[in-house]
């Protein structure tokens, strides 16, 4: 039988009602089913890490919730943070896990940080928030030895050098590109620029002081690192006079010489103004030797140094020749006029000799004459030795030799007593 109106309506509405209950079940059944993005570790602490190098951490992703979620969008907001090895969108379904690199490298002293933020959908927390810390320390830490520098008094024209260290005693390597020597006398050799300097490693090199003037004189070494606080060498100097070179006397005459003997006159060097370092002597004839000095030698400003010039003639006939002097002096080459002549030795010749009379001797003259107490000297210079050979005699004659000691003053004494020499007529 069918139903009246009425009932056909009610029922339509029970069904109408049904239907939307069911509709309104799914719908919170959708909204109630998620992914959840979480991370570790969070929050991502650096610690210390040194200015110029870097620290780089894992983090890592997982879904925690129910169904799949995609990572839409990364926003890194920390100076010095990056990250890496995230290609998006990520596909990240429930229970798994996906591993990034957040790396540090501060760009100032003290602490650092922020927040990456990770931007998902399907998920129930849309925006994850992972805090980042960290703190930038220097890993510079540059020392110099010696830490200051002291070239005491140099000599205008000439320089003075002293070696420097500077080492890197921080944790990092160092890019040195900056190294400035102040002061116009003061200059740096020995050091190539940029130089990378390892950790615990050290760079040597030299300083020099070249005066250009009298008085003191001041600058500064100055390293600077990267980062860092530079480090400063203070340098120092005194520029003075060059001394002189004094030759005495100016020129010397050996006068006649018998070929094969030798006859030796002393040459005193003296400093005034300031000490002079003789380095060297260079003699142009071989028919002149030194004795009596070794080379370098100092002469203190207002000291004296006697040496030997020795004249040994090889052939007859006038020599002459210069000697050189190499120094610290103004008079950089001083020179010493020699000339001597070479005698043919005689059929006869006398050999003296004597004994030294006390220390204080600087050398002897020899005298000879026809009668006893009238001499005349027949050495051209000063004999520093206890011998001397008279090759000029002539045959049938009688000679009377006596010799005189000259101190260090050029004080002379009397004669000796005087020595009879008679000559055979053959």
């Amino acid at each position: 039988m069918a139903l009246p109106q009425a009932a056909r309506f009610r029922e339509i509405r029970v069904l109408v009602i049904v239907v939307t209950l069911l509709f309104s079940c799914a719908a919170l059944m959708a909204v109630g089913t998620y992914g959840t993005l979480t991370c570790t570790p969070s929050p991502l602490q650096f610690g210390s890490v040194a200015l110029g190098s870097s620290q780089t951490l894992p983090l890592k992703l997982s879904n925690t919730g129910s169904v799949t979620l995609t990572i839409t969008k990364v926003l890194v907001q920390a100076v010095g943070f990056q990250m890496s090895n995230l290609n998006l969108p990520v596909n990240l379904a429930p229970g798994k896990s996906i591993s990034l690199n957040i790396t540090f490298a501060p760009q100032t002293l003290g602490q650092s940080g922020g927040t990456i933020a990770f931007f998902s959908t399907y998920a129930s927390n849309s925006v994850l928030f992972v805090t980042l810390a960290g703190s930038g320390i220097s890993g510079a830490d540059l020392t110099a030895a010696p830490a200051s520098q002291s070239f005491g008094s140099v000599k205008v024209g000439a320089s003075a050098t002293h070696l420097e260290t500077i080492t890197n005693a921080g944790s990092v390597s160092l890019s040195l590109a900056k190294v400035l020597v102040t002061g116009s006398s003061f200059s740096m050799t020995g050091l190539t620029l940029p130089l990378n300097l390892a950790a615990g490693h050290s760079v040597t090199f030299s300083l020099v002081f070249a005066p250009t003037s009298t008085g003191s004189a001041s600058g500064t070494l100055s390293v600077t690192p990267p980062t860092g606080s530079a480090v400063n060498v203070a340098l120092k100097g005194t520029g003075t006079s060059a001394g002189q070179l004094g030759l005495s006397p100016s020129s010397l005459s050996f006068g006649n010489v018998v070929v094969g003997n030798t006859s030796s006159s002393p040459l005193t060097l003296s400093a005034t103004g300031a000490s002079v370092t003789i380095d060297s002597a260079s003699l142009s004839s071989s028919e002149f030797t030194l004795s009596g000095i070794s080379f370098p030698v100092t002469i203190a400003a207002g000291k004296s140094s006697t040496l030997n010039v020795v004249f040994q003639p090889q052939s007859s006939g006038s020599a002459t020749g210069k000697i050189t002097f190499g120094s610290t002096a103004a008079n950089s080459s001083a020179v010493e006029s020699v000339s001597g002549s070479g005698e043919a030795a005689s059929a006869h010749q006398v050999v003296l000799s004597w004994k030294d009379s006390n220390s204080g001797v600087a050398g002897y003259n020899i005298y000879r004459g026809a009668v006893s107490g009238s001499y005349t000297r027949v050495n051209t210079a000063l004999d520093s030795s206890t011998t001397y050979t008279d090759a000029t005699v002539e045959a049938g004659s009688t000679y009377y030799y006596a010799t005189t000691a000259v101190n260090n003053v050029g004080v002379e004494s009397t004669y000796s007593s005087p020595v009879k020499v008679v000559i055979p007529s053959e």
